[in-house]
């Protein structure tokens, strides 16, 4: 087992390469951002007997070398997600995406480094017959894991209509934003068995949703709340508290929100500055 490779990948590692070569012995390669192709490509490489001169030709790769540690070009995004093979073939799990990306640019969060703000998406036919396997073995529940979830109202509808025309008897809770809701999507998403979404609405005060580049209008959130119990799916918010300019008034407006919209469920974070972030970058410099 000491001899095999070791590989690291995902956000934090992305972000924090340089430190993960420099300091741990234990990490041989770095997969950077999108993984599966530069995965399958080092794991072909080290099955060949690749040298580290050879693996530092792979793109998307960080690792060490003679000189320090290195970084090689990153490859192309993945621009037909459907050509990745289906997992569902291979492995158990709940958590599904329908897309990759976000196009928001909230200044906590990870994705719009590592995204680009692009949003990319597999076809519905490909997630529904992802859920239709998984089904199959006995698994009927599901988190649908995209950073939100109803960006393209007309391809939720589009996939709500192929769970209910397979007969997928499944329950699903997925994340989204206030301002990405509208009464049709949520008739349907109810209909194929949504009974949960979760919301980011991480302050009362629009001062603090300034802050943190949540684009959203205060009106958006009471209407989305509403809108979502109403068609009898669990309205779940997000609230993060001890942003810049966090104060014991802009807790009250957080308090007096929540008063209003009355959510079934609340998740509280205190504010972690994850590095990759924005507000990361900002606190250095």
């Amino acid at each position: 087992l000491a001899e095999l490779p070791v590989d690291f990948g995902g956000v934090g590692t992305t972000v924090q390469w340089h430190g993960l070569v420099t300091e741990c012995s234990a990490v041989d390669y770095i997969v950077l951002g999108e993984g599966e192709l530069t995965f399958s490509r080092l794991a072909a490489a080290l099955d060949h007997g690749a040298s580290p001169h050879e693996i530092a030709d792979l793109p998307g790769m960080a690792l060490r070398s003679e000189t320090g540690p290195i970084r090689t070009a990153a490859p192309p995004l993945i621009e037909n997600l459907d050509e990745l093979p289906p997992p569902a073939r291979y492995f158990d799990f709940q958590h599904l995406s329908l897309t990759r990306g976000c196009p928001g640019r909230c200044t906590f969060c990870g994705s719009p480094r590592f995204w680009s703000r692009r949003v990319r998406s597999h076809s519905t036919d490909y997630l529904v017959d992802q859920i239709t396997l998984l089904v199959e073995r006995g698994i009927t529940f599901f988190y649908l894991s995209d950073d939100t979830f109803t960006l393209n109202a007309e391809r939720v509808i589009e996939l709500c209509r192929k769970i209910i025309h397979r007969g997928l008897s499944i329950t699903w809770q997925a994340i989204s934003k206030v301002s990405a809701v509208n009464d049709e999507m949520l008739r349907w998403m109810r209909k194929a068995g949504c009974v949960q979404i979760s919301y980011g609405v991480e302050s009362g005060s629009p001062d603090i949703r300034k802050r943190l580049c949540k684009d959203i209008l205060h009106d958006q959130i009471p209407q989305a709340f509403e809108r979502t119990v109403a068609h009898g799916i669990l309205a779940r918010a997000y609230f993060i508290y001890g942003a810049p300019g966090e104060n014991r008034e802009t807790i009250q407006e957080t308090i007096d929100l929540i008063h209003e919209i009355k959510p079934l469920s609340i998740i509280f974070y205190i504010l972690d500055i994850f590095p990759g972030t924005a507000l990361y970058e900002n606190f250095k410099r």
